[in-house]
């Protein structure tokens, strides 16, 4: 593997995968040529994907709780 000296991490949304961002790297390579590209998936499942955190309510909600 060629070594490269900059990395991006995509980070997804709510419901969505590391894998739906990764067409983004496709059309940044050529800009960054020495950037190796990560999406990693979220650590919590969801119902269409993952998340980062645990919500009580709408994650929209001026209300809204975080549990770590």
């Amino acid at each position: 593997m060629p070594s490269r000296s900059s990395l991006v991490i995509f980070l997804h949304g709510i419901g969505a995968s590391g894998a739906q961002l990764m067409p983004l790297a496709a059309s940044w390579r050529a800009s960054l040529p020495n950037t190796r590209f990560v999406a990693p998936d979220a650590p919590l499942p969801n119902r269409y994907g993952h998340h980062w955190f645990r919500t009580q309510s709408n994650p929209s909600s001026q209300n809204e709780n975080l549990v770590s």
